[in-house]
């Protein structure tokens, strides 16, 4: 066996890792941590780059990990941006009062960031 089959487990737990920063964003977005859910997309763009690295430097390629790295990128460059977007459009919108409080135009500005994830 060569040493790249050792490490071939490298690449998707380094995504695995990325999925986590951006299931992190997302909480902490909610919870209305903004700078810390940003710096999560941080983390979670340097653990994309470096996902990618070793994959070509191990030569670790396999589809699960072409189909990680792409719900990767959703949760944590598509559902967590929104997420932020949601909580800072929803404090400003909506600052003292409930959801069931809002009007149609109001629920249409406030679950428009989620679009991103749409796209993404």
């Amino acid at each position: 066996m060569t040493v790249k089959k050792y490490f071939s487990f490298v690449p998707n737990t380094i995504t695995s890792l990325n999925v986590l920063s951006g299931c992190l964003s997302v909480i902490l977005a909610f919870e209305g941590f903004l700078v810390g859910a940003g710096i999560m997309i941080l983390i979670a763009a340097v653990f994309d780059f470096f996902d990618g690295m070793s994959a070509r430097l191990l030569g670790a390629y396999s589809e699960m990990g072409k189909e990680l790295d792409s719900l990767a990128d959703v949760i944590s460059f598509g559902l967590a941006p929104a997420a932020i977007g949601y909580a800072i459009i929803r404090q400003t919108v909506l600052p003292e009062s409930t959801l069931g409080d809002a009007t149609l135009v109001q629920w249409l500005l406030i679950f428009s960031p989620f679009i991103i994830t749409v796209f993404s």
